[in-house]
């Protein structure tokens, strides 16, 4: 093997019954160093831009979350080439994801963190573990504004059986959930942060801080020593997603995602 490209479609639906009839996913493609500028990477990104559209895709992501990524985005650095045969078939950066990690030994919440969170307290704000009928409003949050697989690690979480103070919630004066923040929902990895979000009419108020620290200070009640923030997540200008958005007959025009991810589609 020389090279491959890795292009899928959805068979199995994230939410309810959508299949998501117009995405389609390139995960990942490599060409052998030794094969390189020869045309192979260019042939295979539109052999499988073409099996796509055969199945109907009109939007397609490189390196995105189909759920679950080989890879959170393309190291522009590490791959310059790659990232250039990209842009030359018109696909074009829409997210940045980086991968963190935060040591937890000897870890206290900063003193302006509990400021913050007394005047935001002050302000009618509230912060705490959801009760079991707060979880409705939580999971909406997660579904309406960030992503369906949001919600479903929340739920998966705590089906699995999961302490309900995993989850920090913080709840807006008019009483709705404005954002959340929890370590463990995927694979029970206690160690791992996310998913973590704040409703966006809401976030420049720091909420998110504060949530984030109280997460922290539960992984580490957890007996955790490490602190993982996952890739993709993340704003950052280390890793670019590639997107494209084309014509049945031609490539030229970009168009707005749907989700995080990139994407080129065929129709307009």
């Amino acid at each position: 093997m020389v090279g491959a490209a890795y292009g899928v479609r959805r068979r199995t639906p994230l939410a309810g019954t959508d299949l998501e009839p117009e995405n389609g996913w390139i995960l990942f493609f490599f060409v052998d160093p030794a094969h390189r500028r020869g045309g192979l990477g260019r042939r295979l990104l539109t052999d499988a831009l073409q099996w796509l559209r055969g199945h109907g895709r009109t939007r397609v992501c490189f390196a995105a979350y189909a759920p679950h990524y080989v890879l959170p985005g393309l190291d522009r650095a590490a791959y310059p080439e790659a990232a250039r045969l990209l842009a030359s078939l018109g696909f074009r950066t829409r997210y940045e994801a980086v991968a963190m990690h935060r040591g937890l030994v000897g870890y206290r919440v900063p003193a302006a963190v509990r400021q913050h969170e007394e005047t935001l307290v002050a302000r009618g704000f509230r912060f705490g573990t959801p009760s079991d009928d707060e979880l409705a409003d939580l999971l909406r949050l997660a579904t309406g504004e960030f992503t369906p697989d949001w919600a479903r690690a929340v739920r998966q979480c705590l089906a699995g059986g999961a302490p309900l103070d995993r989850v920090a919630l913080a709840r807006a004066p008019d009483g709705r959930a404005a954002g959340f923040a929890l370590h463990g929902a995927y694979d029970g990895m206690v160690e791992r942060f996310g998913p973590f979000g704040v409703r966006g009419a809401l976030r420049g108020a720091g909420l998110g801080k504060v949530l984030l620290h109280r997460t922290t200070c539960t992984s580490r009640a957890d007996c955790s020593t490490g602190y993982s923030i996952p890739s993709a997540w993340i704003p950052s200008p280390f890793f670019r997603i590639p997107v494209r958005r084309c014509r049945p007959s031609s490539w030229c025009r970009h168009g707005r995602p749907s989700a995080p991810g990139s994407s080129f589609s065929p129709r307009d």
